[in-house]
């Protein structure tokens, strides 16, 4: 009899992509013998092709060809569309999929992003997941371990991880590069850890910036500091955060990277809701000012409305 097939669609941001793994993780432990593969666009395809042992197949989904893309997944027993579209859901599933048992996301409030995912497939365990979600799923789901075991002959990094930016959407939820400079060199002073900075390939202007500041001011310059800003792959990230002392971020893509790869964090909040888009990880740390009147208006605001020298006004008052 052949295995069970499960096709499972997200299309978003890298934090968003990631925050789903932690579902198909759980499939993976209730459905052992299943074939689960997983639709996504092509900057998070090679993540899950080498980092995700429990995915049999990743397909990529192309906004312009999507109809066609669709067509080449083929026939499943289930499908799980991880959007709120329920018509977008039921189309695909009639035109290409035909899957006897359709399972849609529908937003929850009471549920942290994670949780929310897990829950458009097993809603039957949401209490579950409220009270100790840690208990019921695994929060570590990116792993490469033939990268990993060769960092690991060379023995453990000492070494610190800090995210100076957020990408290019809503860049006012970063913390400012002044304060990151501040806590750098307080790391250069009482510590022996080498910082590694990293990035995205879209924060070309800002990694330009923060070498201005390493050749003008003398207390920066040091050679435990390696700027690393769109100089990795995704592959690469989780690598470097997996052996990390910390992780030190805002929220953006590898933050959740890093939560996913097992990583010591410690991450700053302005705007964004931490209980519902915090980093997955029973051990991370958040930062957030209990001052944001935009967080005390409502969860779900996406722009801040005290922008304060083009940042989230609240997040001047967050220290590191």
């Amino acid at each position: 009899m052949p295995a069970k097939r499960i096709v499972i669609y997200r299309q978003g941001a890298i934090g968003d992509i990631v925050h789903t793994l932690v579902l198909v993780k759980y499939i993976r432990k209730q459905e052992p013998d299943a074939q689960i593969e997983f639709c996504c666009g092509p900057v998070t395809a090679e993540l899950l092709q080498n980092c995700c042992d429990y995915i049999d197949k990743v397909w990529i989904i192309n906004k312009a060809s999507f109809e066609a893309d669709f067509a080449k997944v083929g026939r499943s027993d289930e499908f799980i569309f991880l959007h709120t579209q329920w018509y977008k859901a039921w189309w695909i599933n009639f035109r290409h999929i035909k899957a006897s048992k359709l399972f849609c996301y529908k937003y929850n409030s009471k549920l942290s992003a994670v949780a929310n995912y897990v829950t458009a497939r097993f809603p039957q365990i949401e209490t579950e997941l409220i009270k100790n979600p840690y208990a019921v799923l695994d929060h570590r789901t990116l792993v490469n371990q033939d990268l990993l075991q060769g960092v690991q002959e060379q023995g453990l990094r000492n070494y610190i991880c800090i995210v100076l930016g957020v990408g290019n959407l809503r860049p006012h939820r970063a913390y400012p590069l002044t304060k990151w400079l501040e806590f750098i060199k307080t790391q250069i002073k009482d510590t022996n850890y080498q910082i590694k900075i990293l990035g995205g390939p879209d924060e070309k202007d800002l990694s330009l910036e923060f070498e201005a500041h390493l050749k003008q001011d003398t207390e920066l310059q040091s050679s435990r500091i390696e700027n690393l800003i769109g100089k990795t792959s995704l592959v690469e990230l989780v690598v470097i955060l997996s052996q990390a002392q910390e992780l030190y971020s805002a929220d953006t893509g590898i933050l959740h990277i890093g939560a996913a790869s097992g990583a010591a964090i410690t991450s700053i909040f302005s705007i964004t809701n931490p209980n519902r888009f915090g980093p997955f990880s029973p051990d991370a740390k958040v930062l957030a000012s209990p001052r944001c009147q935009c967080q005390l208006d409502s969860g779900r605001k996406k722009h801040c409305t005290k922008l304060k020298d083009g940042f989230a006004g609240c997040i001047w008052n967050i220290s590191l």
